[in-house]
């Protein structure tokens, strides 16, 4: 008995030995996998915190964009509005100085036609030949400055109606391009909302 006491017990402690290598290996396989697993969470974390910094910042950045191209399309629309008050203000200048100078050139047609009546009546009269001679001619000369003053405000009117014709179609085409600015800064606008709601959305 005591020869099989001791085969037992030298069993025993050798399975006890045995269990308690297994045991600590286990347990050094346990705090391997623990800390492995801090690692990982604390990893998560960071890769969640850099994640969620970049994703402010590209916020805050898209936001300052949005602000930024607000800002330019108010700027460029003032200027295009004043560029647009410039001109109509010009046309408004031209338009007075036609009316002025179409005034006076109805009033040298007027004076015209009187002179040309004066001259008639004289040369109709029945008086000698020499008496109104040099009044006549006198008369035919103011009326033929007359008519050169006319033709020079005719031809300088003709010139004032082609700055018109320049400034009305600069007018225009300001008002052509202020539509196309308008419609490409909405368009811009429109594509800085769209990628903000998409960033929010993801995150």
């Amino acid at each position: 008995m005591s020869s099989q006491d001791s085969i037992l017990t030298s069993i025993r402690t050798e399975a006890e030995r045995e269990l308690g290598r297994l045991e600590r290996s286990v347990g050094t396989h346990l705090a391997r996998m623990e800390g492995a697993q801090q690692e990982l969470t604390a990893w998560q974390q960071g890769v969640q915190a850099a994640l969620q910094s970049t994703m402010i910042d590209a916020h805050q950045r898209l936001e300052e964009a949005a602000v930024g191209n607000l800002r330019s399309l108010g700027n460029s629309l003032a200027q295009i509005s004043d560029k647009l008050g410039s001109v109509d203000r010009e046309r408004q200048v031209v338009g007075e100085q036609i009316d002025t100078l179409t005034q006076k050139l109805d009033a040298q047609n007027a004076m015209v036609r009187i002179w040309e009546h004066r001259i008639t009546t004289v040369e109709t009269q029945s008086l000698p030949s020499g008496t109104f001679d040099g009044r006549v001619q006198t008369m035919e000369n103011e009326v033929g400055r007359v008519s050169d003053y006319l033709l020079a405000l005719d031809r300088h009117l003709n010139v004032v109606d082609a700055r018109l014709d320049e400034l009305m179609a600069s007018h225009q085409q300001m008002q052509r391009d202020l539509r196309v600015v308008a419609w490409l800064m909405l368009g811009a606008m429109l594509v800085v909302v769209a990628v903000v709601l998409f960033v929010l959305l993801r995150a």
